[in-house]
């Protein structure tokens, strides 16, 4: 199966943004301009400028995209259960982390670059996930709850994560969205819910007819 327009250009976004990462780990963020950022990304420098305005806006999408994974394993976790977090501050001179929720004694945290593709990915199976029992249902409601992290993160790509969730939905059911502070799901694995930060819930609403 040939590759859409939008997995195209979602690639060709994802090929700079990586070239962009090597060089400013070997440059230094001052050490290039845009012509040897698009010979780095193999792309034409016209490419470039149709996904970024500057260089500015590069190093922010590539800044944006580390993201902050914590694995807690407490008795009311199961171990292997993830929790996302966000990291809201640093103090260098303590040692510590400030996290944007609660955090168990002896938790471990594990710092992770974040994937722009598989975030908007992941929203449209969300979606899917939501949807499933309500295809063909004519008043069905979609509600999108995102994370004010997770906008900050895909940057420029925000409005792809809403096209993908409003595309996987079923076809006839109208969408409501808000942005939050944090989630609470369950996980896939155990079913246990807790809250998230960084993350996506979709839930698809309808009434049966009796």
């Amino acid at each position: 199966m040939s590759p859409t327009r939008r997995e195209l250009v979602r690639a060709t976004r994802t090929r700079i943004v990586d070239a962009a990462g090597r060089l400013t780990r070997d440059r230094g963020a001052s050490g290039f301009s845009m012509d040897v950022l698009a010979k780095e990304a193999g792309v034409a420098r016209a490419t470039v400028y149709e996904h970024f305005r500057s260089k500015r806006s590069v190093l922010d999408e590539l800044a944006s995209s580390i993201a902050r994974t914590v694995t807690m394993d407490e008795g009311r976790i199961q171990a292997g259960d993830p929790l996302v977090r966000t990291i809201l501050g640093i103090d260098e001179a303590a040692q510590s982390l400030t996290f944007a929720g609660d955090m168990p004694q002896g938790g471990v945290a594990r710092l992770m670059r974040a994937n722009t593709d598989k975030l908007v990915d992941s929203a449209g199976q969300a979606a899917r996930a939501g949807a499933l029992g309500v295809s063909g249902v004519d008043d069905s409601l979609v509600i999108s709850v995102s994370c004010v992290g997770r906008r900050l993160v895909l940057g420029e790509r925000t409005e792809e994560e809403v096209e993908i969730v409003h595309d996987s939905a079923p076809k006839s059911s109208g969408h409501v969205g808000f942005y939050s502070y944090g989630e609470i799901s369950p996980h896939s694995a155990s079913g246990i819910c807790q809250l998230h930060n960084q993350t996506m819930t979709v839930t698809a609403i309808t009434e049966s007819v009796g």
